[in-house]
Order: C-alpha cells, then sequence, then structure tokens
C-alpha cells in the first residue's frame, strides 16, 4: 500500500481552523505542536484504510483522550485513553476515490485542552470506462478500449466472450472481435478487480459497387466488374457466365444481358443483403459473304464481290495471291494462273469481326489447244473445207473464222472456202467455250494459178502440232495414185493414195532416225493430165 501522510493546523479550543488534505501517495507532516496525522489509503473499497493520529506536548502531558468523525452522519465516537506521547493507530477507516474527509480530537485530560484535526482520505480502488468499436458484416474488426484509472496500477485487464475469445494482458485495446457480449474485467496491484459486461455491435457496411463494361462482340467475353467485401455472391441469371458464385465472373453473352448480384456477409441474417446489376451489351458480329463461286479462264481477270463489313467496316481476303486490293470489298483477281480458294472475313465499323470466314473458289479452266488443220494449197477456184477441233472435255463451243474472204460459213467449224484469185491467206479461227474462254489457231491458205504437185523439204514429227506430218500439196489434183516414201537403201516406209493423210516419221509403230529420205508422187489434176515428181526431204528430231 501507499502511505499518504498528512499534515494538521493548529485550531482553536472548540474551532477547527486548518485542514489537512490526503491526496493519494502523498505524504503530509502536521506543524510542530499540533496534531501529526498519517495515513495510508484504503484500498478495493474497503474499511482497511490506516491513519496514525499523534498529540504533540505542546497539547498537553496526557494522558489523552482520542475521538474520530468518520463522515457517517454519527458524529465523533470515542474516547480513548493513551499514554503520553500520545498516539493512535487506526486500522479500519475506509476512504473514498474522490477522497473523504475523516476528523480527530485529541483532548488533555489534565489541562482539558483539545486539540483538532482532520484528513482526506483515498481509496486506491480502480476505476474504468469501456469503449467497444463496431465490427462490420463480414469480419472481425470490432474492438474494446479499456481505460482504467485511481487504484495501484499497473493495471491488468482481460474479455471474455463465453467462448474463444478470453484474452489477458497488460493492453487495455482488443482488436480483432467479431459481435457479440463480452465479461471485462480490471485488476491492480493491490487485488482489486471490477466487473461489467459490454456489447461489440454490428456496423452494417456491406456494399456491392457495380458498373457496366464496355459494350463486346458476339463471341468475345468480358469480366464484370464488381466491387464489395461480402462473403458470397450469386449472379443471376447463370446464362453465359462461367461461375455465377464468383465476385467478378467472366460473361459471355450471345446478346444484350442484364446481370443481377446478390451479396452477404457474416452469419446468416447479421446484415442485410445488397443487390446490384450490370448490363452487358453484345454488339452482334457481322456476317462475312464472299458471293458466289466463280470461273475464269487462265490470264483472264475477276472481281470478286465481298459484303458483310456495312459502312466503314474493313474486308481482309486471304490468300493474297493474285489479288489486287485485298482489304477492300471487290478485289480483282489479275490474270490467274491456276484455281485458287479466297476466304473473306469481315470487320464491322464498332471493331467486331465476323465469327466465321466465308470461302469462294475461284476455278481457273487451263488454256486449250485449238487445231485448225495443217496449211494447205488450193488451185485457183477450187473449193477446200477447213477443219478446227478442240478437246470434246470442252463441251459445246463457238466458232469464228477471220477474214471472212471465200468462207461459207464463218460461224462453222468447218466452213468452205473458195478463192478466186491467186494468193495466199493467212485464216484465223477463234474457239470460245460457255465460260467466256478462248482459244485460236491459224492455217495457211496458199492459192495456185495451175495445177501441180508440192512436197515440203523437211518436216519435225515431235507432236507439237507444227509440221508433224509429211502431206502432199497438190492444188489442181483431182486424184492421188500414189504418194511413197522411201529411205536412202531404197526400202519403202510409207504409200497412201489419199491426199488427206501423210507420213509421221515412223515404220511399223518404230520411229525412224532422222535424215533424208525419198519420195515419190504419181497424180492426174482436174483437167486429166498427168502429173509425176519425186525429191528429197529431210527428217528432222
Amino acid at each position: 500500500m501507499t502511505k499518504r501522510p498528512l499534515r494538521s493546523r493548529p485550531l482553536r479550543p472548540a474551532l477547527l481552523v486548518g485542514v489537512l488534505l490526503l491526496c493519494s501517495g502523498i505524504t503530509a507532516t502536521a506543524q510542530p505542536g499540533y496534531l501529526d496525522i498519517n495515513a495510508i489509503s484504503s484500498t478495493c473499497g474497503k474499511s482497511n484504510g490506516i491513519v496514525t493520529v499523534k498529540a504533540n506536548p505542546i497539547v498537553g502531558t496526557g494522558p489523552f483522550q482520542f475521538y474520530i468523525n468518520r463522515s457517517d452522519g454519527n458524529g465523533f465516537t470515542g474516547p480513548l485513553s493513551e499514554t503520553s506521547p500520545a498516539t493512535h493507530v487506526y486500522n479500519d477507516v475506509a476512504g473514498g476515490q474522490g477522497g473523504r474527509w475523516i476528523y480527530f480530537q485529541v483532548k488533555d485530560i489534565p489541562t482539558g485542552f483539545v486539540a483538532q484535526g482532520l484528513i482526506l482520505l483515498g481509496d486506491l480502488t480502480p476505476s474504468m470506462s469501456v469503449t467497444p468499436n463496431p465490427t462490420g458484416c463480414a469480419d472481425t474488426s470490432g474492438s474494446i478500449l479499456i481505460s482504467a484509472s485511481y487504484g495501484g496500477p499497473p493495471f491488468t485487464y482481460s474479455i471474455d466472450d463465453g467462448g474463444s475469445h478470453v484474452l489477458t494482458g497488460s493492453d487495455s485495446l482488443f482488436t480483432g472481435l467479431p459481435t457479440g457480449s463480452y465479461k471485462i474485467s480490471v485488476s491492480d496491484q493491490n487485488g482489486c478487480n471490477l466487473d461489467t459486461t459490454v456489447i461489440v455491435p454490428v456496423l452494417n457496411d456491406l456494399s456491392v459497387v457495380a458498373s457496366s463494361p464496355p459494350p463486346i462482340c458476339e463471341g468475345d467475353s468480358v469480366q464484370l466488374p464488381v466491387l464489395s467485401h461480402a462473403d458470397t455472391y450469386s449472379w443471376s441469371p447463370a446464362i453465359g457466365l462461367n461461375d455465377p458464385t464468383v465476385a467478378a465472373p467472366w460473361a459471355s453473352p450471345t446478346t444484350t444481358q442484364i446481370y443481377t448480384v446478390t451479396v452477404n456477409a457474416g452469419p446468416a441474417g447479421l446484415c442485410a443483403p445488397k443487390k446490384a446489376q450490370v448490363t452487358v451489351t453484345v454488339n452482334p458480329a457481322p456476317v462475312a459473304d464472299a458471293g458466289p463461286d466463280v470461273a475464269t479462264c487462265s490470264g483472264k481477270s475477276v472481281i470478286l464481290h465481298g459484303t458483310g463489313a456495312g459502312p466503314g467496316g474493313k474486308y481482309t481476303w486471304s490468300p493474297t495471291t493474285f489479288l489486287v486490293i485485298p482489304n477492300g470489298p471487290s478485289p480483282a483477281v489479275l490474270k490467274p494462273t491456276q484455281s485458287i480458294s479466297y476466304t473473306l472475313t469481315v470487320t464491322a465499323a464498332n471493331g467486331c469481326t465476323s465469327r466465321v470466314p466465308d470461302t469462294i473458289h475461284v476455278e481457273v479452266i487451263p488454256p486449250f489447244q485449238v487445231t485448225a488443220g495443217p496449211d494447205t494449197s488450193v488451185y485457183l477456184g477450187e473449193a477446200v473445207q477447213l477443219h478446227a477441233t478442240v478437246p470434246d472435255s470442252l463441251g459445246a463451243v463457238t466458232w469464228q473464222w477471220t477474214p471472212y474472204l471465200g468462207l461459207d460459213n464463218p460461224s462453222s467449224a468447218d466452213p468452205t472456202l473458195v478463192l478466186n484469185s491467186s494468193e495466199e491467206v493467212k485464216f484465223v479461227v477463234e474457239a470460245t467455250t460457255a465460260g467466256g474462254c478462248t482459244g485460236t489457231d491459224t492455217v495457211d491458205v496458199k492459192v495456185y494459178a495451175v495445177a501441180d504437185i508440192f512436197v515440203p523439204t523437211g518436216f519435225t514429227p515431235n507432236n507439237d502440232g507444227h509440221n508433224d506430218v509429211l502431206r502432199v500439196i497438190g492444188p489442181g489434183v483431182g486424184k492421188l495414185k500414189a504418194f511413197a516414201v522411201f529411205d536412202r537403201w531404197g526400202r519403202q516406209v510409207f504409200m497412201t493414195t489419199n491426199a488427206a493423210l501423210g507420213w509421221d516419221g515412223t515404220l511399223g509403230g518404230q520411229a525412224m532416225p532422222a535424215g533424208t529420205y525419198v519420195w515419190m508422187v504419181e497424180a492426174v489434176d482436174i483437167h486429166g493430165k498427168m502429173i509425176q515428181k519425186k525429191g528429197t526431204v529431210l527428217l528432222i528430231r
């Protein structure tokens, strides 16, 4: 315990002329010749304070009588007789937290002289104030602050919720507390204890803030932006969501969708749930249309016609082979040499791209061979039939011969030609397929004014379509009686009576070697005159 001595002031007989105050832990000494009063405060609100009262010799020589007034309304009690030097100890005095006035009288019996004094006796019972701070809905952020005073520090603090939170220590701030009722205790070094009960309240701090994301394109995903410290989340509808129970799910709706999130925190019913809405705007993806498949001729350009991007949109064609302006809606396929397929992807002005590209096939018809027949010679005014052919796989074609000179039908594959002047004319025949593809060949027609027989001096049987066969040229010849070819040893390697036939440079299906061969012709012209000729020809390989 802490002593608190006091100092008294002189009093006139029967009159109190001074007051001594006792402050906890402070000792005061009376002036000489008067009552000396010393005290030790009481503790825990008990009557265990100690006050020592001593009568100095100036009061008298004694014996003495001691009187005490405990301020309880009963006045002075006593007397007590003591011997000189006069001292009496009171061991059962109760003080007060703010101090309690205790009065004393000491009477010298022989002289009747009375000395008086008083003391403000304290009590070391601790006092406390408790401040609870609320917790949130979903956490343990509550706290309790205990403020202790008076008493005998240091203090020991404890809280108890009757369950898992039993905490004791010298720190007066307890944090990390959930809501609930707590028993609060404070004790000091004197063994004094104070108890009270306090409730940590709940602050309904549950909130949810949601905002709508920027628009997305059909087929894309976006994370729903939500701010909350909730424990649980529930999104509805669940359509297009990867997980409707998380705070920020990824959404992939196919059309514009409004989502509602409901959040909860803490034990059920502790805080009311909150809701918020998020609108996901979905821009539809454009649909690419590359147009129908097309066919074109080898080396002939064609224009593609793509649609779907809309005003301000973009077009992307792939591959870019043969294309002119491949990022436009209508690129030109410039003189393609082979068939090819293109894919078209379109992007609208809002940035959305077609989900599925469209494909167009450009069928390139390869070049085809037109055969106008071999060059020929005719007699002046003699009719000759020209004959042009194409591969059967082309199907029907149209024909056009130029020039028209002497032709009975220039739009036929087999027109009849009659020329009435001595000249050499090159005729060109053009064949056109149903798809517009064309092929050409030429034939030279030489007109003679007299009937005669001519045989070329050389030929090249290499199957290139030019000068592959050795034939008799017989303008004005009415009948071919014989056309024969012999090798250098006189062996006959070819013979015919048909002017339309010729030697292809083979014998028995075997190619004859290059070199010089001898030919002989016998014929009758249109006037009945016999014509006989012979000569040499060079077979070139």
